[in-house]
């Protein structure tokens, strides 16, 4: 008799997920202009322990990867409701007045100033003043953007508008 066909392969162990790596859904879409606007919790910009691990201590001091993640996923959810403010100011959109405001201060002066970057999603100094988990100005703020910067997720121009310094975080996840 002929010999028995081989067995089948062996499915593909999934990986290994931990909290900051495992799938939450809700991935990002796809706007007007075809560029994808990251989701509020997508995982590719997330840092993993590893890299947490590898910051010197003396940036790290008593943050942790949950509070790193926190800030990134805050950092994401307002760079896109500029995003939002932008678009909707170039459509045509009617919008709260301060909110419109805002989208066409950002319009006339930050937008042509980050697109040298490379990066299309921003957070100014501003945005981080109101209604933010992650204030500008606080000494942990201050350490999680460094360490961000360090980690090559943000990268901070400073801009100067109408006498008044900004400085501005592009997200590069």
């Amino acid at each position: 008799p002929p010999p028995p066909p081989p067995p089948p392969p062996a499915p593909a162990a999934p990986p290994e997920q931990t909290d900051t790596t495992r799938n939450i859904g809700n991935t990002g879409s796809t706007g007007s202009t075809g560029d994808t606007i990251p989701a509020i919790h997508d995982t590719s910009g997330l840092v993993r322990h590893e890299e947490f691990a590898g910051v010197s201590s003396y940036m790290r001091g008593r943050l942790t990867v949950e509070k790193i993640n926190n800030a990134i996923l805050e950092l994401t959810r307002h760079a896109t409701q500029n995003r939002d403010m932008v678009r909707a100011v170039r459509k045509g959109a009617t919008a709260k007045h301060m909110d419109r405001k805002h989208a066409l201060w950002l319009n006339q002066h930050i937008v042509p100033a980050v697109k040298d970057s490379g990066s299309k999603f921003f957070v100014v100094d501003q945005d981080l003043k109101r209604g933010t988990h992650l204030p500008a100005g606080s000494n942990s703020s201050r350490a999680i953007l460094t360490i961000l910067r360090h980690l090559g997720r943000v990268t901070e121009t400073r801009l100067t508008v109408d006498g008044k310094a900004h400085v501005i975080y592009s997200l590069l996840y």
